[in-house]
């Protein structure tokens, strides 16, 4: 997938846009986990992931998409990966 794929791009620079609101739904969930369990998993960086929602929601006014994208395209998998190891080792 490349910036100017033609499926993600239209509702990336949609205001309300898909990718940004599960951008936003990954921060909310961020933002639920208790202190506790965060400090055990250092290796999520959960105050950057909270601070996009936050910038997401209230900054709605200007979101610069390139960071957004960079977000989508290279810390998003390694956030899925990283907790799909975390979740796995709990289990």
């Amino acid at each position: 997938m490349t910036r100017n794929s033609n499926t993600l791009c239209p509702s990336l620079h949609r205001r309300g846009g898909v990718t940004t609101r599960c951008n936003e739904l990954v921060g909310e969930a961020a933002s639920q986990v208790p202190a506790e369990v965060q400090a055990r998993y250092t290796e999520i960086p959960w105050q950057k992931v909270i601070s996009m929602r936050h910038r997401l929601i209230h900054g709605y006014d200007f979101v610069d998409y390139d960071i957004l994208w960079d977000t989508i395209v290279d810390s998003l998998p390694e956030l899925v990966d990283t907790l799909d190891r975390i979740l796995g080792q709990d289990a």
